[in-house]
C-alpha cells in the first residue's frame, strides 16, 4: 500500500526503466476468477474540477510506428468487449462519452476502422433513436469548410456485385427516407 498522507504534489510511485528493450516494466497476471465487480486494476478519481491532462495521461514525445496504447482480444464470444465506455449520468454543455481531436494535424485520419477480414456484421453500427427528436440525430457531420471532392465521400473499387450504398425504410408511418435541403448565400450565382 502506498499513502500518500497530507502530499500536494510530486510523485508517489517512479519507475524507471530506459533501457528496457523487450521485457515489462509492470505485469499484473491473473483474473481467471474474477466474477461481477472483480478488476485486475481500477482506477477512481473524486476530482471534479477539470483535469486538462486527464485522470489518466499516457503519451509519447516521438512515436514512429506502432502504436502508443494497444488493446487486444481474442475469441469474443456472445456481449464481450475489448473496450467498453459507459457513462450512467447525464451529459450536458457540449460534453462527450469520447471526444477525439487532431490539434495541429493536418493530413492522415483522426479515426481508422479496419475490418478486411469481416464476412458478418458491420464495421460500424450506431442503435437506437427511438426517442430522438426533432434536432436529434444517431449521426450527424458539421462542416464549415468546402471540398471540391465534398464534405462526404463514399468510394468503393472492384465492386463485383451488390451495392455501394444501401438505405432501407421499413414500416414507416410518415416523414420521408431522404429530405434534401440547400440554400446558396444571397451573393452566389450557383444553384443548390
Amino acid at each position: 500500500r502506498i499513502d500518500g498522507g497530507g502530499s500536494t504534489k510530486g510523485t508517489l510511485l517512479d519507475i524507471y526503466a530506459p533501457q528496457l528493450q523487450t521485457g515489462v516494466a509492470v505485469r499484473i497476471k491473473g483474473g481467471s476468477n474474477l466474477r461481477e465487480t472483480g478488476k485486475l486494476l481500477e482506477l477512481k478519481s473524486t476530482s471534479t474540477s477539470a483535469v486538462t491532462s486527464g485522470v489518466v495521461d499516457i503519451s509519447t514525445e516521438k512515436l514512429e510506428s506502432g502504436s502508443l496504447m494497444s488493446l487486444h482480444g481474442k475469441n469474443l464470444h456472445s456481449d464481450a468487449n475489448v473496450l467498453n465506455i459507459m457513462n450512467d449520468g447525464s451529459i450536458g454543455n457540449g460534453g462527450s462519452i469520447m471526444h477525439v481531436s487532431t490539434g495541429r494535424v493536418t493530413n492522415g485520419n483522426a479515426i481508422n476502422i479496419e475490418a478486411n477480414a469481416l464476412t458478418e456484421g458491420y464495421g460500424v453500427l450506431i442503435k437506437g433513436g427511438e426517442n430522438l427528436q426533432s434536432t436529434a440525430f444517431l449521426l450527424k457531420v458539421e462542416s464549415k469548410g468546402a471540398s471540391p471532392g465534398g464534405i462526404v465521400s463514399f468510394a468503393a473499387t472492384d465492386v463485383k456485385g451488390g451495392n455501394v450504398l444501401k438505405v432501407h425504410a421499413e414500416d414507416m408511418s410518415s416523414g420521408n427516407i431522404f429530405q434534401i435541403i440547400g440554400e446558396m448565400s444571397s451573393d452566389s450565382n450557383e444553384k443548390a
